[in-house]
């Protein structure tokens, strides 16, 4: 006689974990390829980048790393625009940086290849060893 547990269909089998985020599954594997280098670039850029905006928004005074910080938000930036030095150094960096870079750029020599060079840079045989130089030994 049959009941109803022995009707219960099967269950189906638990996938493992190399199934389910192998090359089968077209959603995950390309995400779990890039894993590595996400993890990477997350150490390396994307967090020291994020840590420097939390830093710039407290008081820190390096000299003293012992007393404790607190938040200032924008005031250091706030002060820092409203400074008339400031803008007298921007005005002269902004002034500055094309002209220095047309002088690089117009200045900038035509230098011949590297083998080109090479035997002009290098003494003559008979003048480095004097006129006595065998070239035969």
């Amino acid at each position: 006689m049959m009941t109803a547990e022995t009707l219960r269909p099967a269950q189906p089998r638990r996938r493992s974990l190399a199934e389910r985020l192998g090359p089968s599954n077209r959603t995950l594997f390309p995400w779990v390829l890039m894993a590595p280098t996400l993890i990477v670039l997350f150490g390396l850029g994307i967090y020291p980048f994020l840590y420097a905006l939390w830093i710039a928004g407290q008081n820190v005074i390096l000299s003293k790393p012992f007393i404790p910080r607190f938040f200032v938000g924008l005031y250091q930036y706030q002060s820092v625009i409203q400074d008339p030095e400031f803008w007298h150094a921007f005005g002269n960096t902004i002034c500055a940086s094309p002209r220095a870079e047309s002088t690089a750029l117009t200045h900038r020599r035509a230098r011949p290849p590297r083998l080109a060079r090479y035997p002009m840079q290098s003494p003559a045989p008979h003048r480095r060893y004097g006129k006595s130089f065998n070239a035969s030994l």
